[in-house]
């Protein structure tokens, strides 16, 4: 029986060389849902998360609406989920890296390895969002200036701007490794390039905009992590030591 189940086991990660990576995605969904219970739920007109409001946000009014009769708990509690974002970009960029270098090995595509100083911008970006969200919470209350928050809110759109924008890069390039493969990773690499177009959109301001593209990155991420599991890769890297 345990022969079997460890033959098993060694069949399943040949043909699925992702799988490995793709495990880093359970403490994620930990994360997520850890991050989630301790962000407020009501969120301005046209979002549909705090966090992308908050992320996105540009003027002292759109703090003044988001922040709007919070308490010193919430506060707290936004602190807190900020300061676990730090472990779970760390995650998110280590598992970005790790499907770049393996994509690369598996395609012997060296092209494929330009995601790897995208992922650690994305990693240092973040780590400069957090770091302006916590400022702009510990500045603010009702009567704070808006020259005081204008330069954090500048620096803070510059910094989601460049973290969102390097994961579209990123998926736009894994989007071309899928069309040489079967239907799947055809509808993959469709999917993949969604949020570079929806970038589009969101760089208007819009926050159905803003919406809708942060809502395609966290698919483009969700489906790597999926694939990594449920869809058997084609490895080119066992096709050709056997040829």
């Amino acid at each position: 029986m345990n022969n079997k189940k460890s033959g098993f086991m060694r069949s399943y990660f040949d043909t699925h060389p992702f799988a490995k990576i793709g495990l880093l995605g359970i403490p994620l969904i930990a994360f997520i849902l850890v991050i989630e219970s301790h962000l407020p739920k009501a969120v301005p007109d046209g979002f549909e998360s705090f966090t992308v409001a908050f992320e996105f946000a540009k003027t002292p009014q759109q703090i003044d609406a988001l922040f709007n009769d919070f308490t010193s708990i919430t506060f707290a509690n936004i602190n807190r989920a900020t300061y676990l974002d730090f472990s779970f970009i760390t995650l998110c960029s280590l598992f970005l890296i790790l499907f770049s270098v393996k994509a690369a090995k598996i395609d012997h595509n060296k092209w494929l390895l330009l995601t790897i100083p995208l992922a650690v911008i994305v990693f240092l970006a973040s780590c400069g969002v957090n770091i302006f969200l916590l400022k702009i919470v510990k500045l603010y209350s009702p009567t704070v200036t808006e020259a005081a928050l204008l330069p954090l809110l500048k620096n803070l759109h510059i910094y989601s701007c460049i973290k969102w924008g390097s994961m579209s890069l990123i998926f736009f390039v894994f989007a071309f490794r899928g069309f040489e493969f079967h239907t799947f990773h055809n509808v993959e690499s469709w999917v993949l390039i969604v949020p570079l177009i929806l970038m589009i959109w969101a760089i208007t301001g819009d926050p159905m905009g803003i919406t809708r593209f942060a809502l395609s990155v966290i698919i483009a991420f969700s489906l790597l992590f999926l694939r990594s599991f449920i869809n058997p890769e084609e490895n080119k890297e066992i096709v050709h030591v056997v040829t």
